[in-house]
């Protein structure tokens, strides 16, 4: 069962820029679009346990956690594995599991003061990406115990 639109909800509804948070309970994850991570700050999404919480994208060329306003800050994800359903290829570019756009907010600001930690990623192009075209640093972060599945294939 598709619950990107439930997921969508409640990552709107609980990360906020006065903090707030996420618990996955263990379990499979499909979506078939992007989850858009609002202008936030002070959240946590924790998952249960690292391979027991596991999002699975479906639709090729598609990112998983997209974050798309600046001045985002003082988060923290942890204990997931993130993977698409079928091999992503060198041509799927769009395919990565966390991606630092700001389409909105100071692009100045950037993303910062934050932490990702114990996170499997599997089967897209590329774990991290970032858009130097709107100038959003990404600076002040954490990021530890991040397990990049050899079927990762962006350069």
């Amino acid at each position: 069962m598709d619950v990107t639109v439930a997921l969508q909800a409640a990552i709107d509804e609980n990360l906020t820029l006065v903090g707030g948070g996420l618990d996955w309970p263990d379990g499979g994850y499909k979506i078939t679009d992007e989850l858009d991570i609002p202008h936030s700050a002070g959240w946590a999404m924790l998952g249960a346990s690292r391979n027991g919480v596991e999002v699975r994208q479906y639709t090729s060329n598609k990112r998983i956690f997209r974050f798309t306003a600046a001045d985002t800050h003082t988060f923290e994800i942890r204990r997931m594995k993130l993977t698409w359903n079928t091999q992503q290829t060198t041509a799927d570019t769009g395919s990565v599991a966390f991606s630092f756009m700001a389409d909105t907010g100071t692009p100045g600001n950037g993303f910062y003061n934050f932490e990702i930690k114990s996170i499997t990623i599997d089967k897209g192009y590329r774990c991290f990406a970032h858009d130097d075209a709107n100038d959003a640093a990404v600076w002040g972060y954490d990021i530890d115990d991040i397990v990049g599945g050899e079927n990762m294939v962006g350069s």
